[in-house]
């Protein structure tokens, strides 16, 4: 009898012993991807993950429990040093069923450990976990980046392209001959580094833009947002902070002009025109657009396209008109504003 009560005992610590969840977890990304090969969708991962030192670095950390698993509460947990060495602590609440990413943003100073950017999962209670790595498939209680984030140089100026479509005219900004030894032949003043990222999956958070010098957002569509709110005070509040955003606006015009970005834009947008000629922007158009065209008219299109000008006496204060030495226009196609 006895023994037979030490066995059901054991048996019934040995079930209590079982995790009531089983995660599977991966760091998506440090930083962003920069440089990469042009590419036409948003799959090409062959640039190396970059960031810069002396900002906040954003974290993707992806999480994964079986739909129905017990709901899985606790927090993510990164330690970095700081430039003075000490420990920053960056942690973040996580309540996981199903599949969920989370951005942890952390501070970026020269580090001598093998694997910078460790990130921990711990539970309710405080204490680290053991979790399936997706990129291993080996247990761990830590992730770690596929590949080793690189930092950038001093000098570098980063353009992150969140467009749907990339615009493949960067991709010449970050040539070599683009910043030329010879400073008389620089077309720019600093080296630029291109970089992607689904506009949908945008930091949540100021800090996870402090590492970028000028977002470009063509046909920007603030609906393809997968957490608008959040995802438009962080880009707002990083212009305010000094961020330069460039906006292409064509058939997304209402959609944008009812978002957080119309108090940023240099004028109300109030319609779409198709456009078969560019007057405002001859300066750009080279004989092959001319040639294609079939017409001599050096302000001819390939083909039509959709605009969307703001008229010149709708202008707020502040607005620069960028009339690249065209007569001047009642519509203007290309303006900025501080």
């Amino acid at each position: 009898m006895r023994k037979r009560s030490t066995l059901v005992a054991a048996a019934v610590m040995g079930l209590m012993a079982l995790p009531a969840w089983a995660l599977d977890g991966r760091i998506v990304q440090v930083g962003y991807p920069m440089s990469a090969t042009f590419d036409d969708t948003l799959d090409d991962t062959s640039g190396a993950q970059k960031y810069r030192l002396g900002t906040w670095v954003p974290i993707q950390v992806e999480l994964f429990s079986e739909e129905n698993a017990p709901l899985f509460e606790g927090s993510l947990r990164v330690i970095q040093p700081d430039r003075d060495g000490d420990l920053a602590v960056t942690s973040e609440p996580v309540a996981v069923r199903g599949l969920r990413r989370y951005w942890l943003y952390t501070v970026a100073a020269p580090t001598r450990d093998e694997q910078p950017f460790v990130v921990h999962v711990l539970d309710a209670d405080g204490n680290v976990i053991t979790l399936r790595d997706s990129y291993s498939g080996k247990d761990s209680e830590r992730l770690i980046p596929s590949s080793r984030p690189l930092a950038l140089g001093t000098q570098d100026r980063v353009v992150l392209d969140i467009s749907a479509r990339p615009v493949s005219q960067l991709y010449r900004l970050a040539s070599k001959d683009a910043y030329s030894a010879n400073q008389a032949d620089r077309e720019t003043t600093q080296p630029i580094v291109i970089g992607r990222h689904a506009a949908r999956d945008l930091p949540g958070h100021r800090c996870g833009l402090d590492l970028v010098d000028v977002i470009v957002w063509d046909a920007a569509d603030p609906a393809s947002l997968t957490d608008a709110a959040h995802q438009m005070r962080a880009l707002t509040e990083w212009v305010y902070h000094g961020g330069i955003l460039v906006l292409g606006v064509g058939q997304t015009w209402q959609t944008v002009q009812k978002s957080a970005l119309a108090p940023l834009l240099p004028g109300p947008l109030t319609g779409t025109q198709q456009a078969e000629t560019l007057p405002e922007m001859a300066t750009f158009l080279d004989s092959e657009e001319r040639s294609a065209s079939g017409t001599t008219d050096p302000t001819a299109l390939k083909a039509p396209i959709t605009i969307c000008p703001i008229a010149r006496d709708s202008l707020r204060t502040g607005s620069r008109i960028m009339d690249f030495g065209r007569e001047a226009s009642d519509r203007v196609l290309v303006c900025r504003r501080r």
